[in-house]
C-alpha cells in the first residue's frame, strides 16, 4: 500500500491561469491551481505526493516559472527548478481514494507498482 502526503503548493505572484508541473508528473502533465478567495494574485493546490525528493515549476499564463522565495536549483540541462523533500508523517495512513488531486499518469504508474 502506497503512502501519499498532502503537499500544498502556492504561487503568490499573479497570473490568469497557473498550473503546476514537476518530477511527480514526469514533467508531462500539469495540475491546475485555483485562485485563493479574496487574494486574486495567489493560486494554490494540494497534491498528494509520495515521500521523497521532488522538483517542480509553475506554468503561469503559458510561461514556465520558478518561485525564487522557495528552494531552487539548476537541473543538468540548465533549467532552474524549485525542489522539496516530502517526509513521511509519523503514524500516517494512506490518502483516502478520491481525496487526492493527482495527475492521471502518476496515478496509473503508482497503481501499477503496488
Amino acid at each position: 500500500m502506497s503512502l501519499f502526503v498532502p503537499t500544498k503548493f502556492v504561487w503568490r505572484f499573479g497570473g490568469n491561469q497557473v498550473h503546476l508541473c514537476g518530477s511527480f508528473t514526469r514533467w508531462v502533465e500539469t495540475v491546475t491551481m485555483s485562485p485563493v478567495e479574496n487574494e486574486p494574485s495567489v493560486f494554490q493546490v494540494v497534491v498528494h505526493l509520495p515521500p521523497g525528493y521532488h522538483q517542480y515549476k509553475f506554468i503561469v499564463d503559458g510561461e514556465w516559472r520558478h518561485d525564487e522565495a522557495q528552494p531552487f536549483m539548476p537541473d543538468p540541462l540548465g533549467n532552474v527548478n524549485n525542489w522539496l523533500f516530502v517526509r513521511k508523517p509519523e503514524g500516517s495512513a494512506p490518502a483516502p481514494a478520491g481525496l487526492a488531486q493527482q495527475p492521471s499518469a502518476l496515478s496509473a504508474e503508482l497503481a501499477a507498482s503496488s
